[in-house]
């Protein structure tokens, strides 16, 4: 067989679902922690994923994902997955908003303000392993 190998072709999609890996600690469990525990867990997280988004950029340019091509506004569904016991909804709400600013971190989206993140949805959370918050990016 002779001829050139080609990357499969993929197609534009409108939504991203995006896996961080993390530990998922309880707005209540944020609260005991002294300032620096908070701070360094907080960064950790932030940090994870702006290496998620990246990872994901790196896997599209050698075309193994499908590019994603959202406008703005968009809306976020947080779904956290936990081996621990289930915590309520609300009660992972406080690591949303430092994965949300590892997305602007890394380029994903252009800022956290409302004309671009126009709502932001937590799930109930799951049961599973790895740990760590499920995003699902879709247009607003």
């Amino acid at each position: 067989m002779t001829g050139t190998l080609r990357p499969p072709t993929v197609t534009p999609t409108s939504s991203l679902t995006l896996f961080v890996p993390c530990r998922v600690w309880s707005v209540n469990e944020q609260r005991r922690w002294i300032w620096q525990q908070r701070s360094r867990e907080q960064r950790k997280v932030r940090e994870l994923a702006a290496m998620t988004v990246l990872a994901f950029k790196a896997a599209v340019r050698r075309g193994k994902e499908p590019p994603v091509s959202m406008g703005t506004p968009v809306g976020i569904e947080v779904t956290p997955v936990t081996a621990r016991r289930i915590m309520d909804a609300d009660n992972s709400a406080g690591m949303a908003k430092h994965v949300i600013d590892g997305l602007v971190d890394a380029g994903l989206l252009s800022a956290d303000m409302p004309d671009v993140v126009a709502w932001v949805r937590f799930n109930t959370p799951e049961k599973g392993r790895p740990e760590g918050l499920r995003l699902e990016l879709v247009p607003a």
